[in-house]
């Protein structure tokens, strides 16, 4: 296999690359979350304005009126509408994008597909997010192969970043993650969510948890099915994440 870099990446020392959950174009969720945050992931585009009526109406209502939408969405749309399967990581020097395409296919064809329990609308700390109603031991065992699986391909974290990340406080279990996996949130500590907002006052998220009932629930007519594995990217610090390759689930 050879892969050509993608052209916006200068260095591939400087990229930063995940595994992530992508709905598929077309698909109801991806519609939503596209134009909820007013980028498409997919195909690295921005969609015009308006860009999800719900929200513009929002915001003009309640405990909401006064946040411009841009603060709302800033930093989702930064990442793109996703769920985490694989934390970024820079690539290992041993290791090169075409061995990283080659594992993250080979998982793929052995990994069978999810349907995600119905989404809800919910506060997860300081921001709103897309959540599973009820845990799918599925879901939480195909991230956790995830974040095993392509461990091997993450370079170990620079000193600064290692002194950014102390700044935190951590419980204890995800300090133990932290050291061994380079992100808190995983394993038992993991749980599947997409991300709708940056971080807000909690009666500003209780409005939009509120105001977004009716547009999820018409959502949850057709099943979540995760299919596909979306190989991302972020060319360097600073620039947005965008899907490099997306992967069909093959396992049985």
């Amino acid at each position: 296999m050879t892969v050509t870099l993608p052209a916006d990446v200068e260095e591939i020392s400087r990229a930063r690359f995940a595994l992530y959950f992508c709905p598929n174009p077309g698909t109801a969720l991806w519609h939503f979350g596209s134009t909820w945050l007013g980028r498409n992931i997919q195909e690295h585009t921005d969609q015009a304005e308006p860009r999800f009526e719900a929200l513009n109406e929002i915001l003009n209502t309640g405990e909401c009126e006064g946040f411009a939408l841009d603060a709302i969405v800033k930093l989702p749309r930064y990442y793109g509408f996703h769920a985490t399967l694989k934390p970024p990581f820079y690539l290992k020097k041993s290791k090169t994008l075409d061995e990283l395409m080659a594992a993250v296919q080979n998982f793929a064809s052995e990994s069978r597909t999810c349907v995600l329990p119905p989404l809800i609308a919910r506060s997860l700390g300081h921001f709103v997010a897309l959540v599973p109603e009820t845990t799918s031991p599925r879901v939480d065992a195909f991230a956790r192969n995830c974040v095993v699986y392509f461990d091997d391909f993450r370079a170990l974290p620079s000193e600064a970043e290692v002194e950014r990340r102390l700044k935190t406080q951590w419980t204890p279990r995800q300090q133990a993650l932290l050291a061994q996996w380079g992100y808190p949130f995983v394993m038992e500590e993991f749980r599947f969510h997409m991300t709708l907002t940056g971080k807000l006052p909690a009666d500003v998220q209780a409005h939009l948890i509120h105001q977004l009932s009716e547009p999820v629930t018409e959502l949850n007519q057709v099943p979540h099915v995760i299919d596909t594995l979306c190989l991302c990217y972020q060319p360097q610090e600073g620039a947005d994440f965008k899907v490099f390759a997306r992967f069909q689930l093959n396992g049985s």
